[in-house]
């Protein structure tokens, strides 16, 4: 009968040793992809806060070609004013204006579709980082379950 519970007792240690093993092997795991996943957030964090200083710098870009399409569109307007007195001149003013006006609105889009995608990566980086927040939440309720 001893030699049946020492028996019992190897096994059931062998046993136990087995599992705490494998219960190391999976937190020394969990451990790994929690480093894994906090790289990912800082960066995501460092793509975000880069979109974000580019932001300003459009803005201004944007607000400088609004000006400076003011500034253009009133001087189109000056030298009209002085070529009056010849038809063929001030057709070519006018064709010079229009070219400026295409021009400064295709830049106008053009900025705007930059500052959309802009916002639009800005939103994104920002799911990224939410999702990542919720993978490392979720790896730390299993971590902290499974201790």
């Amino acid at each position: 009968q001893i030699e049946n519970l020492q028996n019992t007792y190897k096994s059931q240690a062998t046993t136990w040793e087995t599992v705490e093993k494998n219960w190391t092997k999976r937190l020394a795991d969990l451990n790994s992809k929690l480093v894994t996943v906090t790289e990912k957030e800082h960066l995501a964090n460092e793509r975000l806060l880069d979109l974000q200083t580019k932001m300003p710098s459009l803005d201004s870009q944007l607000t400088a070609n609004r000006q400076e399409k003011s500034r253009l569109a009133a001087q189109v307007e000056v030298l009209e004013a002085r070529c009056e007195m010849s038809d063929e001149h001030v057709a070519k003013e006018k064709a010079r204006r229009e070219t400026l006006q295409v021009e400064h609105a295709r830049l106008f889009d053009d900025f705007r579709r930059e500052k959309i995608l802009l916002e639009q990566q800005v939103a994104q980086e920002k799911a990224k980082v939410n999702v990542l927040q919720q993978k490392l939440m979720t790896l730390s309720q299993q971590q902290q379950q499974q201790q």
